[in-house]
């Protein structure tokens, strides 16, 4: 029992010895599944957003569609250039020349002027009356309407534009070439003559003439007086008849105020001939057809322009024939041929090639291109061509020997690059042959070619006649 009982105490010892040398293990951190209430060290979060680091976007409210750019309203504007303007086809100098617009002539912009180019020039698009558009320096245009004349026309001229009319001027009716009464005669249009009305009436002009652009049934084109053209037909004027005489038209030879033109000896100057006329009208018996350069007294001053713009003139031939002939178509002075010697006339032709030097000049200014000095062996060359178009009336630019503008200005002695020539001549002005010259394109090119410094300008007049030359010439 005593035994046993020692047993079991050391037993027990032992096992308490056990428990107390082997410690149960301590959870870990990481193997908890709820947070801890006290951590030994705060967690890193991540920064709070606020206001003032980092704002809130802000929606924009609904914008509208921004609208369309109106198209510019198209402005009238006018032509201010004294000597005229190039429209050319592209906004640059060098660009191909359309068309040269006259001083005050009227303009459409069709769009805002562009910025000045390398050059300095402003160009603005436009469109011309007739339908041609390009771009012209705007420094050339004003929006000012350049003032009418205020003398009003003597009768009212047709409105239409376009249409029909036919010659009421019982005497007949001139055709011109252009718009002014010393214009070249296209043709004498007879009484009744039926005309297609080709553009808008023009004018009145400095002398009350408001004119009309038309064109005949065969053809012919050119300038009337819109006074005495009628948008009905006229009524065939009736005859007087008595007893068994022949019916005739009864016309009454009443002669308009006269001029001032002196009596003496005339010479016809129409290459084709002249009616010599019973009455001074165009519908009158034909006395005799006159030659050329024949020899006629006239008889009294000539008349003042009649209705249809014809000049009449009292004259007796030779023969003792007398009647009436066109005054335009006759000259104090004998007209040349072939065997004339011309003499030009001094200080008034010198003059004229002074002002045509200084519009060519002016007018390549206004192009940016270089001016033309005067050349003396050109101006031979220009002088001999214009004095041969004088004796021959051939305006030509090859020469009654068959010479050509180079072989003429090398046998002036000429030696630079040879160039091309511009003529014009008859009952023509400077104005007249400027006009031609920078209006057709062909011409007007010649003018404005940058290659060109040296030019030769001859005039040459004869009675009421003069025949212009320019010989252009480059290095």
């Amino acid at each position: 029992m005593k035994h046993f009982l020692f047993v079991a105490i050391v037993g027990s010892m032992l096992l308490l010895a056990a428990c107390q040398g082997a410690p149960a293990p301590t959870p870990t951190a990481t193997a908890t599944t709820e947070p801890t209430t006290e951590p030994a060290s705060p967690p890193t979060l991540p920064p709070t957003a606020t206001s003032t680091s980092q704002p809130s976007p802000t929606i924009p409210p609904d914008t509208p569609t921004p609208a369309a750019t109106p198209t510019p309203a198209p402005v009238e504007v006018w032509v201010n250039a004294a000597n005229g303007l190039n429209l050319r086809a592209e906004a640059k100098a060098d660009a191909k020349l359309v068309a040269t617009l006259k001083d005050k002539q009227h303009l459409v912009a069709i769009s805002p002027a562009a910025a000045p180019d390398a050059g300095g020039i402003t160009w603005q698009n436009v469109r011309a009356d007739d339908g041609q558009t390009g771009w012209v320096s705007a420094q050339f245009l004003t929006t000012t309407n350049p003032a009418s004349p205020t003398v009003a026309p003597t009768a009212p001229a047709p409105g239409a534009s376009t249409g029909e009319a036919w010659v009421s001027a019982t005497n007949g009716l001139n055709l011109r070439a252009q718009a002014a009464t010393t214009a070249a005669l296209v043709a004498l249009l007879p009484f009744g003559t039926h005309l297609t009305l080709t553009g808008a009436p023009t004018g009145p002009d400095a002398g009350g003439i408001t004119w009309q652009s038309v064109r005949t049934d065969d053809g012919k084109v050119g300038f009337v007086s819109a006074a005495a053209t009628s948008p009905t037909k006229p009524a065939t004027p009736t005859p007087t008849v008595v007893g068994k005489v022949p019916v005739t038209t009864t016309v009454v030879a009443t002669v308009p105020a006269t001029t001032t033109t002196s009596t003496g000896a005339v010479y016809v100057i129409a290459t084709n001939g002249l009616n010599l006329r019973a009455q001074p009208n165009t519908t009158a018996a034909v006395v005799a057809t006159l030659t050329f350069g024949q020899h006629l007294t006239a008889l009294a001053p000539k008349t003042a322009p009649d209705a249809g713009g014809v000049a009449w003139q009292n004259v007796r031939t030779d023969a003792n024939q007398t009647g009436w002939a066109a005054a335009d178509y006759l000259s104090a002075t004998p007209p040349v041929t072939s065997t004339t010697t011309v003499t030009p006339t001094g200080a008034p032709v010198a003059g004229m090639a002074n002002d045509l030097l200084q519009r060519l000049n002016e007018l390549r200014k206004q192009n940016h291109l270089q001016p033309v000095s005067l050349n003396s062996a050109l101006t031979a060359a220009a002088q001999r061509q214009s004095q041969d178009m004088a004796k021959t009336g051939n305006i030509s630019h090859t020469g009654s020997d068959g010479t050509t503008p180079e072989q003429r200005m090398r046998a002036a002695g000429y030696t630079g690059g040879t160039g091309e020539e511009a003529i014009y001549g008859g009952q023509a002005t400077v104005d007249d042959a400027w006009y031609f010259w920078t209006t057709d394109r062909v011409h007007a090119n010649i003018l404005l070619k940058p290659e060109y410094t040296v030019v030769g300008i001859g005039v040459v007049n004869v009675g009421d006649r003069y025949y212009y030359t320019m010989d252009f010439g480059k290095p």
